[in-house]
């Protein structure tokens, strides 16, 4: 697939259509589908996660060929839904012996080209993997499969009176829990909390032989997942950041909060974007702060809140600043 894709626009914009480029692939591809029906490894697949769960169809691959960043399309050759460990191991094994490149992916809301399959193979979609499967109450912890949107997580633990410490990255909630430890992100919750990775206690993740390893207290199969660093090296923080690179993960358990009673917000304006960073760093050091975001100059205060420098005059950079009780 080329990766110039255009698009045209019709009429008054409400209606696009694909390019004749585009068209001409899906047609040329889906042609040489129908006679080899299926990519070689579509059987072998759909023996592990079910036909349902196997895309090798151009048009729905298209979907899986951008993440939320402004890098140009890289196509999957398959795209495989696992809905639990035991078939992501097989999956990866089957890749294994098959030397076919494998990429895990979640939301696809990264701004990195994080799940960009860019030598194609298979884009393992995580999304099946969606549960709260505990919430400790006693120890302030959360294990959930690496699957579940930020959204579904944050709905799902105030059910029962909690959120999440970290609540998500700034790309949406609609980014999975696996992805953000995959990158390491930042987001709601940093300012206190750290980086996705600095509220995780312990991973499942599957290695590129298809073996299962837990992290954490979780590496004894008698324990529950309730601390990072026991003994031995922290192999949880070796996922944290990578990407998918080292395995793939399908559960994680993380630090909860009870829900606050009460939440403050409050934006400062600034003359300048130097008295503004000073301001946010010394309200920072008192770590009174759930978040801190959107510091920011002129230029990025008219992308972002357009109406500001016309309600506030002189207003030359700004932040806002959030407080939980």
């Amino acid at each position: 697939m080329p990766n110039d894709v255009s698009f045209e626009e019709l009429g008054s914009g409400r209606f696009k259509v694909i390019s004749i480029e585009i068209v001409a692939y899906i047609l040329f591809r889906g042609g040489l589908r129908t006679l080899a029906r299926h990519h070689p490894l579509f059987k072998d697949l759909s023996e592990i996660v079910g036909e349902s769960n196997v895309i090798d169809d151009p048009v729905l691959l298209a979907a899986y060929s951008q993440d939320a960043s402004l890098l140009p399309p890289h196509y999957p050759e398959l795209v495989v839904r696992p809905g639990s460990v035991e078939e992501v191991v097989e999956v990866v094994k089957l890749a294994n012996r098959t030397k076919t490149p494998i990429i895990p992916t979640g939301g696809r809301a990264s701004m990195c080209g994080a799940s960009l399959p860019l030598k194609g193979g298979i884009t393992l979609d995580l999304t099946r993997l969606n549960k709260v499967l505990d919430v400790d109450e006693a120890n302030l912890k959360a294990t959930v499969e690496c699957g579940i949107t930020w959204g579904a997580l944050l709905h799902e633990l105030a059910k029962v009176g909690y959120e999440p410490c970290f609540k998500g990255p700034y790309s949406g909630h609609a980014a999975t829990v696996g992805g953000s430890i995959s990158s390491n992100t930042i987001g709601l919750g940093s300012t206190k909390w750290g980086q996705a990775g600095d509220a995780v206690v312990s991973l499942e993740v599957v290695l590129p032989t298809g073996e299962v390893l837990r992290t954490g207290t979780a590496a004894n199969p008698k324990a529950p997942p309730y601390l990072r660093y026991v003994v031995g090296p922290d192999l949880t923080g070796i996922f944290c950041g990578d990407h998918g690179i080292f395995g793939v993960k399908t559960k994680a358990t993380i630090k909860i909060q009870s829900l606050p009673k009460a939440i403050g917000y409050s934006s400062f304006g600034f003359s300048d974007l130097d008295s503004a960073v000073k301001a946010f760093w010394e309200i920072q050091k008192t770590q009174l702060a759930e978040d801190m975001v959107i510091l920011c100059d002129r230029k990025s205060i008219e992308q972002i809140l357009p109406e500001a420098p016309q309600v506030f005059e002189g207003v030359e950079a700004l932040f806002v600043f959030i407080v939980q009780a």
